[in-house]
This record gives C-alpha cells, sequence and structure tokens, in this order.
C-alpha cells in the first residue's frame, strides 16, 4: 500500500472539498446580502415597480368581487339617506338584501400592451359575473391605426376601424409613416432619474411617510395598508417635491428633446403642416414654457387635491382603507391581492401579472367584422344589441341572478317591494318570449 500517494490524493479531495465550500459560502453570502438588502420592504416595492411595469410585453388580469357589512355605520349611514317613501323596506332590510345578492356579483379585466414589437399593440376586455357565470363581456383592442370593438354577449361581429382612412377622408393626410414605437422606446428608456429612483429623495419621501404602514411577510411578499385619504397627501408630497426638483425638470426635458427628434428623423412633424425649421423652433419654445412654469404646473396639481371639492368628495366616501399584498418572483411583482371598503362595501381584488398573450383578445380586419362608423351611425348595431340582449335574458347568468332576486327580495324585503321586484323580472323576461314564473 503506497501512504504516500494515497495522501496525496486524500489531500487532493479535501482541497476539491474547500474549494466548493467557499464557492458555496461566497454565493451563499451574496445571495443572502441581496436578500438583506431587499428586505428593506419599501426599497423591495419600488424596485419591484419598477422592474414589473418597465416590461414591455405584458399581460394583467384582474378580479374583483363585492360584500356588504351590515353591521358598518357607514353603510348605515348610506342606506339611511334614501328617502324615505320610496321604498316601503326600511335601510335594515335593504341592507339585508343588497349583502346576500351582492357577493354573487364579480368583475373580471384583462389587460395587455406589447410595445416592444411592431406594430404595438395593446388591449383590454371586462366580464360582469353573477354566481361565476358571465352576464355581459366586451373588449376593445388596437394597433397603428385601427381599432376593434368585441363582445360574445352584445355583438355577433366584431367592430373594426382603420383610422388611416378616417384620418385621410377627413384631412387628406397620411398617418401610416408614423412609427409609434419610436416614441414608445423614448418614453420606455431609464434614464439616471428612473434608475436612481429607489436612492431618491422620493423613496426617502414614501419611507418616511410609509413607515407604519408597510411590513415584510416572509421573502416574497410587502403588505401595504393605508386609507385613501393618506395616499393622495403622499401624492401631494411627491408633486411639491418634484415641483423644485431640477433633476425630475431636466429629465421631462430631455425625454422632450428625444421625442422632437424622432419627430424630425421620421418627418413626422410634416403632418401638422410645418417646415422642419418651425417645428423646431416651436417645440422649442414650448419646452421653454413648461421650464419656465415646471413649479406652477406641479403646485396647481396639488391644489386639486388639497380643494374644497375634493375634500368633500372624501367625506361622502369616508376613510376608504385600503389594503395591497405585494407577490413577487425573484425582483418582480407577479400578483398583487387587496381589499379596500367604501361605505360599508368591501371590494376584494387580486391582479396577476403574465408575459403577452393575445388569448381571449379579438384583433379584427375589415374581413371578418363590422365597420365601426357605418354601425354607430346607423341602426343596425342597435337592432344587433336588442337581439343579443334577447340572448342575455335567456341564458344562465340572467336565470340564476332572476331566481336569487326574486328569492331574496322575498326573504329580505317588505312584501311591497318583493312584489315590484317580480313583476319587473317576469316583464323583462318576457321581453324575450320568457313566461314569467
Amino acid at each position: 500500500m503506497n501512504l504516500k500517494k494515497d495522501n496525496r490524493g486524500i489531500a487532493k479531495s479535501a482541497l476539491v472539498l474547500i474549494i466548493v465550500l467557499v464557492i458555496g459560502l461566497v454565493a451563499g453570502g451574496a445571495i443572502f446580502a441581496k436578500n438583506m438588502f431587499m428586505s428593506d420592504p419599501m426599497t423591495k416595492l419600488i424596485t419591484g415597480y419598477i422592474n414589473t411595469y418597465s416590461q414591455r410585453e405584458m399581460k394583467y388580469s384582474t378580479e374583483l368581487t363585492f360584500s356588504l357589512d351590515k353591521n358598518n355605520a357607514e353603510a348605515k349611514k348610506a342606506f339611511g339617506q334614501i328617502p324615505a317613501g320610496l321604498l316601503k323596506s326600511d335601510s335594515d332590510q335593504l341592507m339585508d338584501f343588497v349583502s346576500k345578492i351582492l357577493p354573487k356579483l364579480s368583475i373580471k379585466y384583462s389587460a395587455i400592451a406589447n410595445t416592444k414589437e411592431d406594430p404595438v399593440s395593446i388591449g383590454a376586455n371586462m366580464s360582469i359575473l353573477y354566481d361565476n357565470k358571465e352576464l355581459l363581456d366586451g373588449g376593445v383592442t388596437a394597433r397603428p391605426w385601427e381599432a376593434s370593438i368585441y363582445s360574445k354577449t352584445l355583438l355577433s361581429k366584431p367592430l373594426y376601424s382603420n383610422f388611416t382612412d378616417t384620418v385621410k377622408a377627413a384631412s387628406g393626410l397620411d398617418i401610416t409613416s408614423i412609427k409609434l414605437k419610436d416614441y414608445l422606446d423614448v418614453l420606455y428608456e431609464q434614464d439616471d432619474f428612473t434608475k436612481n429612483f429607489a436612492s431618491s429623495k422620493y423613496a426617502e419621501i414614501l419611507k418616511e411617510k410609509l413607515k407604519n404602514n408597510l411590513k415584510s411577510e416572509g421573502i416574497d411578499k410587502v403588505v401595504l395598508t393605508m386609507n385613501y385619504a393618506d395616499s393622495i397627501k403622499l401624492f401631494e408630497d411627491i408633486l411639491k417635491e418634484g415641483s423644485k426638483d431640477e433633476a425630475l425638470k431636466t429629465s421631462v426635458l430631455n425625454k422632450l428633446d428625444k421625442i422632437i427628434a424622432v419627430a424630425v428623423k421620421n418627418g413626422d412633424y410634416k403632418l401638422v403642416g410645418l417646415s422642419e425649421e418651425d417645428f423646431k423652433k416651436q417645440a422649442e419654445e414650448g419646452k421653454k414654457q413648461l421650464s419656465e412654469n415646471w413649479d406652477k404646473i406641479l403646485t396647481d396639481m396639488v391644489q386639486v387635491y388639497s380643494g374644497e371639492e375634493f375634500k368633500q368628495y372624501l367625506a361622502t366616501t369616508g376613510n376608504m382603507p385600503i389594503k395591497y399584498i405585494f407577490t413577487f418572483s425573484g425582483d418582480s411583482i407577479s400578483k398583487i391581492d387587496g381589499e379596500t371598503t367604501v361605505q360599508g362595501i368591501t371590494i376584494k381584488f387580486n391582479t396577476t401579472v403574465d408575459k403577452y398573450s393575445t388569448d381571449g383578445f379579438t384583433f379584427a380586419d375589415a374581413s371578418n367584422s363590422d365597420d365601426l362608423t357605418t354601425a354607430l351611425n346607423g341602426y343596425g348595431l342597435m337592432g344587433t344589441v336588442m337581439g343579443k340582449a334577447n340572448e342575455i335574458l335567456t341564458g344562465d347568468a340572467f336565470k340564476t341572478m332572476k331566481e336569487d332576486l326574486i328569492k331574496t327580495a322575498k326573504e329580505s324585503l317588505a312584501a311591497e317591494d318583493a312584489a315590484i321586484i317580480e313583476t319587473n323580472l317576469n316583464q323583462l323576461s318576457a321581453l324575450s318570449g320568457m313566461s314569467g314564473n
């Protein structure tokens, strides 16, 4: 047995093991340091927002649900303001009725945006559901320079418009040369201001104002709680800081310079009937006016939210406490859960952030749609909607809602009010050829 040779082998193995351990410790230390840095919930939230909403191929899906707390003082006050004699039921009976129906209503909303590729594409759609059954839906999509409106429940075909033709017919201008993506590239481009925002004075304002409202939960969640009035006050403080911030003003003016440069490079200034020289002159004058009135513009915005009219609005809506739970995937936000209460009505929402996808969205063209302008100017659209309304009234969602409304009205409301609801719903059903129950 060669002990010398074996010892060399053992030493070599030990060296490899030490190197592996050192690499592991260094990597683990780096990860730990990053998590320690990001464990500051405000830094994590700001970084997450910037990373998430600076992405240019995104889909956002939101669901809202509703409920009413019959014991809520603001709700009692709101229902107590219903004019006496309008209904036979008292406010407690009405609140009981609403509290049973409202949780069965929900709204689903989705939005997509692809500003990274040509053609730029955006879209949004919404569905109103009762007992998880779709009652109504509708959506809109757009690409330069066309738009589609679609609905399974209200339209038999999408409505489509090509704004290129409309604008050319009205003004003689050809807008097909406008490259919208070139302008969006400028707006999405990060500069020193956006890159350093997480360590800026605005971040300090947020940390100070929200120090008692923000906390981390585990390693992937940040929870923010506040009321609407406080959020408006925070917005005011940020605007006040911005009104005297030369760095922010410089950032905005630099963006304008780049946008002007795109307009000159692409020749878009010709569409407004100006020479290049006149366009640059007017653009510089606009920049000058913005620079000289920067403080006033932002200060006036502050006054909008501190004026008497807005205070009256807040007095009507109440405190509106809001809670957000931000869930992170790495350094980006992947989901937002939350709830707010307005006069005793609680609205819960959850939003998921996904990659861009056109699934569930309709981008129509002239070959598979009706012309939007023609539809709006004629009576055909009304006939289509009325015809589709009959389908709604015979659909599962409306049938379920009708049965629940009649049953709950009999349980919760005065007999006279319950009878009126049943009669009206049966008459509505009869319009589609259904016989009332």
